[in-house]
């Protein structure tokens, strides 16, 4: 029988909530706006969407950028995981060496 495993999922950065919200804001507005519910001055007509189009916008690159270090980071670590396997294999090699000694004699 086969275990299922079931992963926490990662927590969502504020970025991605903030993100959604402004696509709400400005999809609402539209609606709204489409319909005649709203019926706001000219400098104003254009300032919610706009506002909500910069935010998103914003947190949209903000989530990119936090991604893009967790990918450095990661790089990182492998860089530091292959010098130390590779260490390792030195010490393997050097190990090996003395085993085909010792049976060679």
């Amino acid at each position: 029988m086969e275990k299922v495993v079931i992963e926490p999922q990662m927590k969502r950065p504020i970025w991605d909530y903030l993100f959604y919200l402004s696509m709400l804001i400005l999809t609402i507005w539209l609606i709204l706006k489409v319909i005649g519910v709203i019926k706001t001055p000219v400098w104003l007509e254009y300032g919610i969407p706009i506002g909500s189009f910069i935010i998103g916008m914003v947190t949209f690159f903000q989530s990119i950028n936090d991604k893009f270090n967790m990918l450095i980071f990661s790089v990182g670590d492998l860089r530091a995981n292959d010098a130390r396997v590779e260490s390792k294999l030195i010490h393997m090699d050097r190990d090996l060496e003395r085993l085909k000694d010792r049976l060679s004699h």
